[in-house]
């Protein structure tokens, strides 16, 4: 089964903790082993819903699930996608879904 997880600064959805180093691994290109602090790992993510910020209009819409919520936020200039775990779940599958780094 799908779940988010969790390492500190980016979420993956993945089958599990080992999974999500996988995904980690083949999105960014290297070895986990090499970037993670000692005992780093990826912890399950039991959040109901998300909201989700895009700079671009058009990559809200693309990327956001069916029964997702776009807001546009006039203050901030972005759009926000507000959708729930298992609808962004749906949509991505498992991959590398979002940081907070970029």
């Amino acid at each position: 089964m799908l779940q988010v997880y969790y390492n500190g600064s980016d979420w993956v959805i993945a089958e599990s903790p080992e999974d999500a180093i996988k995904v980690w691994e083949e999105t960014v290109g290297e070895s986990w082993k090499e970037y993670a602090d000692d005992g780093e790992t990826f912890e399950l993510d039991n959040r109901k819903s998300w909201s989700i910020n895009f700079e671009d209009e058009d990559d809200a819409r693309k990327y956001a699930p069916n029964g997702g919520v776009i807001i546009h936020a006039d203050d901030k200039d972005y759009f926000r996608v507000e959708a729930f775990q298992e609808q962004w779940i749906d949509k991505q599958g498992r991959s590398w879904f979002c940081s907070e780094n970029y």
